[in-house]
């Protein structure tokens, strides 16, 4: 049981991060960055949307989804093997998402956003979970 509050805690995390993003870029102020270069240099770049979404909205999509199979699990609302086989699916995606993500920070953008480090650390903490638990 203990897991499960570790990884709830990280998906909220996770969506408050993506939901502060989102609350500056709909109010077109830039975040406050705790260290690296120019947060809005990233967030603004090109490279800030997949498929026509913006990243911030499509991470907390993915944060969401995440608590609501964690949810899902607690509950004991089947079918458990098909909700954890998602969490997994979901949790490598994130993993390559970010590695993606941070490889356009590191060599075509050549800056650093603080909350994308951050958001990324935390996915791939709990993909590690999930991956190790589940």
């Amino acid at each position: 049981m203990q897991i499960y509050t570790i990884l709830f805690g990280l998906e909220v995390l996770g969506a408050l991060i993506a939901l502060y993003l989102i609350w500056k870029r709909k109010k077109q102020k830039q975040p406050y960055c705790v260290i690296g270069e120019d947060c809005s240099t990233v967030l603004e770049s090109k490279y800030n949307k997949i498929f026509w979404v913006h990243n911030d909205a499509m991470g907390l999509l993915y944060y969401l989804t995440m608590i609501g199979l964690l949810f899902l699990l607690l509950l004991g609302i089947g079918p458990f093997v098909w909700w954890m086989i998602i969490q997994q699916i979901l949790a490598l995606t994130g993993i390559i998402m970010g590695v993606i993500l941070m490889y356009i920070q590191w060599r075509v953008l050549k800056t650093w956003c603080f909350w994308c480090i951050v958001s990324n650390i935390n996915t791939w903490i709990i993909a590690a979970i999930i991956i190790k638990y589940f």
